[in-house]
């Protein structure tokens, strides 16, 4: 009896160590098999990508679509899709893979680019699929997905290749105005041609048919810039002040300086009526001898004293145009 129960423990503990040694081989034998697999054989995955754009309405921009991290890639056929009214293709160009077959069509919205190798032979690598040029023609703030779709990609062997894809967006900028007035200093009621000169903050170019809007110190005024980008003006201001400058155009953002044209008193208007004649040479004698405030420096000639002398010095100034107020 002792014998036989020695063989069942016998027995048992080898059950036992055969367990162990399933139970190790199974976790073995994958890592091996895995260890041995042909590096061929491994997983990969290409990505497919556009890049994303900002540009200004009427410009034009060229983005390229490219396919990285692909093996033994051999043809490929792309559609890229765009709102049309945001964005159309212009030109679609051969990147570093070589020649394209092309078809835009800008009703649809769709640009179909296909490519394959000629010798039969697939690229392994990082490669420009194609350079497209884009045209903004919505409106600022508009925006459009650049949506890739790829109809085909596949290697050498005609099997499909893994891939990832990532879209781009196209976003309408609007452009800024570079603005000069002259003259931006005047005085009141004084009629004075005044230009303003429109330009492109970016080109320095003209900005014709811009519309340039004049108000305040009792000036309503409105007109449009020519070829040259100018808008001339008369200007008579009949308040001193600030007039505030704006000029719009679709497609650039509008431009406002509120004081655009600074309105001043003219120098030696001493009763503040906006002209200097020989009411301001008694306004100012009258401030002399009854102290009568005045609209302007009393100090004529500069002398540091408030006295007839001045008077005279305003008279001279009316009559023969001597400079005042010396510096």
């Amino acid at each position: 009896m002792g014998e036989m129960s020695e063989r069942k423990k016998r027995r048992r503990v080898d059950i036992v160590k055969l367990l162990f040694a399933v139970m190790l081989g199974m976790i073995l034998i994958p890592s091996l098999i895995l260890a041995v697999q042909p590096a061929g054989m491994k997983s990969q995955t290409a990505e497919v990508s556009i890049q994303d754009a900002t540009v200004a309405q009427g410009e034009t921009v060229e983005v390229p679509i490219n396919i990285t991290d692909v093996t033994d890639l051999a043809a490929t056929t792309i559609w890229l899709s765009y709102d049309s009214s945001v964005v159309t293709v212009e030109e679609v160009r051969e990147g570093t893979l070589g020649s394209l077959a092309v078809g835009i069509n800008n009703t649809a919205g769709v640009t179909k680019m296909s490519w394959f190798s000629m010798t039969g032979t697939g690229k392994t690598g990082d490669f420009v699929f194609a350079y497209v040029r884009l045209k903004a023609v919505g409106s600022p703030g508009d925006e459009s997905v650049l949506d890739l779709d790829v109809k085909e990609i596949v290697n050498s062997e005609g099997k499909r290749i893994n891939h990832t894809v990532s879209d781009g967006m196209f976003s309408v900028k609007a452009k800024n105005f570079f603005v000069s007035i002259t003259p931006s200093n005047i005085t009141v009621n004084k009629s004075v041609t005044v230009l303003v000169d429109v330009r492109d903050a970016d080109t320095g170019e003209p900005v014709e048919g811009a519309t340039v809007d004049l108000s305040g110190c009792g000036v309503e005024m409105s007109k449009t810039t020519n070829a040259s980008g100018i808008a001339a003006f008369e200007v008579k201001a009949t308040s001193t002040g600030n007039i505030t400058v704006t000029v719009s155009k679709t497609g650039y953002n509008t431009w406002t300086k509120e004081d655009g044209i600074v309105v001043a008193q003219p120098i030696g208007d001493m009763n503040g009526d906006g002209k200097v004649d020989f009411n301001d040479v008694i306004a100012l004698a009258i401030h002399i001898f009854r102290e009568q405030p005045v609209y302007d420096d009393p100090d004529v000639n500069g002398d540091g004293k408030v006295d007839f002398n001045d008077v005279i010095a305003l008279a001279i100034h009316i009559y023969f145009g001597e400079p005042i107020y010396p510096q």
